[in-house]
């Protein structure tokens, strides 16, 4: 049995939208003929500028960016997988008994590493590369590093202790981190 669609149907599955076959993940086997299916298949300058663009031109306006971030730090569903750094510094929270929330969002400003609720203290865990470590990378992604003032002041702002620490500090030793934050809280 055929199925037939209206000119309405077809159009949408080009489209991609109700398509069941849009976003499917594909077996190693099935992505190898279709790679020898495409062998040799010449594209038109047309199609390949459309690709490329598709692929590689993406970008997000100021306000989409600002849209994302506020979901991530509202949305109570998301997951986290913590990094080493986390994990090292809730095992010398842990050591020292200290209460502790993890990957929390605080005040619509951020995803925070870890909240103090007593000390009212929040601890950052910021990796050098992703972050822009002054030590180890300090001409690359420096909008990074802006972003991250930016979101200090805010809580800052909101009335919460901020405290960064680097991941070169945290393997040295978490403990000693841990330390300053007890010394000045």
């Amino acid at each position: 049995m055929t199925q037939t669609y209206s000119f309405e149907r077809r159009s949408e599955l080009n489209r991609g939208e109700s398509n069941p076959m849009h976003g499917r993940k594909h077996s190693n086997t099935a992505l190898s003929k279709m790679s020898i299916a495409l062998k040799g298949r010449v594209f038109s300058d047309a199609h390949k500028k459309k690709l490329s663009h598709s692929l590689t031109n993406r970008k997000l306006t100021e306000s989409t960016k600002q849209k994302m971030r506020e979901w991530h730090v509202s949305n109570p569903n998301k997951t986290f997988s913590n990094t080493s750094i986390e994990r090292k510094i809730a095992t010398a929270l842990d050591t020292r008994h200290i209460r502790y929330f993890q990957n929390i969002g605080l005040s619509d400003i951020a995803n925070v590493d870890f909240y103090l609720p007593t000390e009212n203290v929040v601890i950052q865990c910021d990796g050098c590369f992703y972050h822009n470590c002054l030590e180890h990378h300090p001409t690359e992604f420096i909008e990074r590093r802006e972003r991250d003032d930016k979101q200090n002041h805010e809580l800052k702002k909101a009335g919460y202790h901020v405290y960064r620490f680097w991941e070169h500090d945290i393997n040295e030793s978490a403990d000693q981190c841990i330390l300053k934050v007890i010394e000045l809280s």
